[in-house]
């Protein structure tokens, strides 16, 4: 097209509409009785707002709806259920990694991030080395203001999903250093799910946060499209 991001302009509207949303599911968030608790809630906003997705054909999302979804999904809960073993890594972790998806999903990230620093862990965000399709990049994520809150890095590739023999030095290194790693997004899965001998070696635990949005995943994981994921890489 000869533009280097032809959807830069709704990527910016979507970040900007989402921004709005997100601030009324973090008063909510806030709103829980205890630490667990509000992480139970800030992770499940950060599920839901993996339906902002417009890289997906055939999948279809409503802003105006994420509020309503967010609070069906506190009580509709997880179809494969690590989130027990996900808050036990996360309470006894100082640095994290949470390797992000897509724009305006990462304005509810941003509600996670601020639950972990509240905790006092130090937070690596990491986006995509450029705009592909409907992922979030360095732009997207200094629009939400995920760069004040975290170290925002990116892959090093303007692809999507996560390769990890071909990604930036930093990126690799940030994952070394973590104590744990948090890939939101079923791109990251499916990239990622095949890598496990690498993964393996960077030994840290790997958690897949992410909504089912295609019958091949659901088939995979034997659940159903729409499902939600909290799932222990082993």
């Amino acid at each position: 097209t000869g533009v280097d991001d032809p959807l830069k302009d709704k990527r910016r509207e979507i970040n900007e509409r989402s921004l709005t949303i997100m601030r009324r599911i973090r008063n909510h968030v806030r709103s829980a009785k205890d630490s667990n608790s509000r992480l139970k809630r800030a992770i499940t906003a950060a599920l839901i707002g993996n339906l902002i997705d417009f890289g997906i054909a055939d999948h279809r999302f409503d802003l105006n709806e994420l509020y309503r979804i967010y609070i069906e999904n506190l009580e509709k809960g997880f179809a494969i259920n690590d989130l027990n073993q996900l808050l036990k890594f996360l309470n006894s972790s100082k640095r994290v990694v949470i390797i992000g998806d897509n724009v305006g999903e990462i304005a509810l990230d941003k509600i996670l991030v601020e639950c972990l620093k509240d905790q006092g862990l130090e937070v690596t965000f990491v986006v995509r080395g450029g705009p592909i399709t409907g992922d979030a990049t360095i732009e997207d994520a200094k629009q939400v203001g995920l760069d004040k809150i975290a170290r925002v890095i990116t892959t090093g590739l303007c692809e999507l999903g996560v390769d990890f023999k071909r990604a930036s030095t930093e990126f690799k290194e940030s994952c070394l250093k973590s104590d744990l790693i948090l890939a939101k997004g079923q791109s990251n899965f499916e990239t990622l799910i095949s890598q496990r001998d690498i993964i393996k070696r960077i030994g840290k635990p790997l958690f897949f946060v992410f909504k089912v949005k295609c019958p091949v995943i659901a088939n995979y994981l034997n659940v159903k499209v729409g499902d939600n994921i909290i799932k222990l890489l082993k």
